[in-house]
């Protein structure tokens, strides 16, 4: 993990700053490059890694501002580390969440002199952010520009071009549900709201409406695509070339009025119907999530801003979804256990992996390759974190063949999250933390750390509380047992899951307050506290959970239904790590039989797959503490 000399870029895009021909009359004093494309996404196509191209970074998370004379990258606590790193001496990395680190907006207000510009690209910025910052700034004495074209991309030679991979058309038996039962759904709720008509720009809420999954950024299985959905019809932007005939006539089954428009067109197709809306005194509904380009193109008081009614839908599993889910995470669960066998073995006397693919680079391709050739392997659902000793305290530390490649030897700590994409309906995400070689060379510390780490895993796991808990209000369970050694973790504690969709979507779980979707049965949740410690090691354990129904001693006596925690991920934790004394009873109990449900569940599959020495390993590993 490196830097590079980001001057010339950073001069190239000041003179563009200055350009009054470009910029319709207007200087800018600052320009603001967020992390996102135009649908919000996580994960980005390399053509829309602009934020990392200007500064290197390369981090999921961060903003950049570049001024006259200074650059600025604002990252949360998972990228410290990685972002000092990455970032050149041209940058100032500001901490974001940090008492004394000042958000972007006041550092303009309380910086730039009144009457300043300040340039965004508007279809790369959430609407409620980009409102927010635009009322800050204007309340200073300042103005937001949207700029019509990119400035980065401007100065971005050899910038990739877009990617348009195959569809796939899933099946309804995998689904639940067909497109046309989900539109029933969806236009009931635009009736109950008044809207006549909402737009879809999330690609993965797109990919569970339309039952078609893509490819076209890495580890999503998403396609670059609009939607419009009104009470007559619906509109899908994408390139056409890839509809065939077949696909087509699919879909105009599921309605009769589906049209097709290049994904290009989008904004000048959408500018001519908001007006066609005004003129027939029409509403739309826009998710709030949406970029605030296409707020622009309607007038406010034909704007309904609210949560994506898709979003509130897809977080919540069907039976379909959830039996697909089971099978797959016994399935990863399986390739996941044979690795980790793989490599605990390898420091204990065993040569099971070439000593030569014993660095974390190839190590993590090594688990990739093993995943890709599991039955119905789609893609990585990220890309796998690998961090030994040191790179495991950076939290999403991605390793490659530069001078922090580490080589991975014995007594110290592994750390590895990693998860795959299926094609009969499922996304896994799993973390295990191994200490490799003599666990005599551990030391009380360490372990101490890593049972309280599992402490908290274990104590949100078990939680009973009432369908339609707000996921902040369960944050502390999984830090209660780190806060009272003084120590913490700088970022969530779970998020949501989705079905052969992104690894990451709502809830989150996380000590702050998100988004109005709560914690209720039926969903797929991942549970994984840790704990970081720059230039030592990193821990970290996460299992996907099903929220299910509670067996609680009194039943319905306060007419609220209580749910609870059911893992999917059945892959076992280092016993030898952990200190019993520190457990209470009942994360005793938890524990073990959490370690008996692997071995029932997995030693069967290894059994039948004839990998007996891994079942052997399986046996031992879940031995009762």
């Amino acid at each position: 993990m490196s830097s590079k000399d980001t001057t010339k870029l950073l001069n190239r895009l000041r003179s563009l700053m200055k350009d009054s021909k470009l910029l319709n009359g207007n200087e800018l004093s600052a320009y603001i490059i967020p992390s996102t494309d135009a649908h919000n996404s996580e994960y980005l196509s390399p053509k829309d890694k602009r934020r990392n191209f200007i500064s290197n970074f390369s981090g999921s998370a961060g903003t950049a501002l570049v001024t006259d004379r200074n650059a600025f990258l604002w990252t949360d606590g998972r990228y410290f580390l990685q972002a000092s790193q990455e970032l050149d001496s041209n940058w100032v990395l500001m901490k974001d969440g940090l008492p004394d680190t000042p958000t972007m907006a006041d550092w303009l207000c309380a910086n730039l002199p009144k009457n300043s510009n300040v340039g965004i690209d508007a279809t790369l910025y959430q609407h409620d952010l980009y409102f927010n910052l635009d009322k800050k700034l204007g309340s200073h004495g300042l103005s937001l520009i949207s700029t019509k074209q990119n400035l980065v991309d401007l100065i971005w030679e050899n910038r990739p071009t877009l990617s348009y991979e195959p569809l796939l058309q899933i099946s309804s038996s995998y689904t639940g549900f067909t497109t046309q039962q989900k539109l029933d759904i969806i236009r009931a709720e635009l009736g109950k709201k008044s809207a006549f008509c909402t737009v879809i720009t999330s690609l993965d809420e797109i990919a569970w409406l339309l039952n078609i999954r893509g490819h076209d950024i890495p580890f999503g299985a998403v396609f670059f695509s609009y939607l419009i959905i009104d009470l007559e019809k619906i509109i899908l932007f994408t390139k056409l070339a890839r509809l065939d005939e077949s696909l087509k006539s699919y879909l105009r089954e599921q309605d009769k009025n589906f049209e097709f428009l290049e994904y290009e067109n989008f904004y000048s197709f959408f500018e001519t119907y908001a007006n066609e809306l005004v003129k027939e005194n029409n509403r739309v509904l826009l998710p709030s999530t949406s970029n605030h380009f296409i707020y622009s193109l309607t007038p406010s008081d034909f704007i309904i801003e609210d949560l994506s009614i898709i979003a509130r839908l897809k977080c919540i599993k069907n039976k379909s979804e959830i039996d697909a889910a089971k099978k797959i995470h016994i399935r990863d669960s399986v390739v996941l256990t044979q690795f980790l066998y793989e490599v605990d073995s390898s420091f204990k006397g065993k040569c099971l992996i070439d000593e030569k693919i014993l660095n974390e680079h190839d190590l993590a391709q090594y688990l990739d390759k093993k995943r890709s050739e599991q039955e119905g392997f789609f893609a990585c659902s990220f890309e796998t974190i690998c961090g030994f000793g040191s790179n495991g305290a950076i939290i999403h530390y991605k390793p490659k063949l530069d001078e922090n490649n580490k080589k991975i030897e014995k007594n110290n700590f592994l750390l590895i999250d990693s998860g795959a994409h299926y094609f009969d309906m499922g996304t896994t995400d799993v973390t295990r933390t191994l200490y490799l070689g003599d666990i005599s060379t551990c030391s009380q510390y360490q372990k101490e750390c890593f049972t309280r780490v599992l402490k908290g895993h274990i104590q949100l796991a078990m939680r009973v509380f009432p369908n339609g808990t707000r996921p902040e209000h369960l944050d502390s369970f999984a830090r209660q047992a780190l806060w009272e050694a003084g120590l913490d973790y700088r970022h969530g504690t779970g998020h949501g899951v989705g079905a052969l969709l992104n690894v990451h979507e709502v809830p989150v779980i996380a000590n702050r307050k998100g988004v109005d979707i709560f914690v209720n049965e039926n969903m797929i949740i991942t549970d994984e506290p840790g704990y970081y410690e720059n230039g030592n090691f990193g821990i970290r354990i996460e299992n996907c959970n099903l929220t299910v129904k509670a067996n609680t001693k009194y039943k319905y006596a306060s007419n609220v239904e209580f749910i609870t925690f059911e893992p999917l991920t059945l892959v076992p934790i280092q016993k030898d790590l952990v200190i019993k004394d520190l457990l209470d009873v009942e994360e005793l109990n938890w524990f073990n039989d959490y370690h008996q449900r692997c071995f029932k569940i997995v030693g069967q599959q290894l059994l039948n797959q004839n990998k007996n020495d891994a079942y052997k390993w399986l046996q031992e590993q879940t031995q009762p503490l």
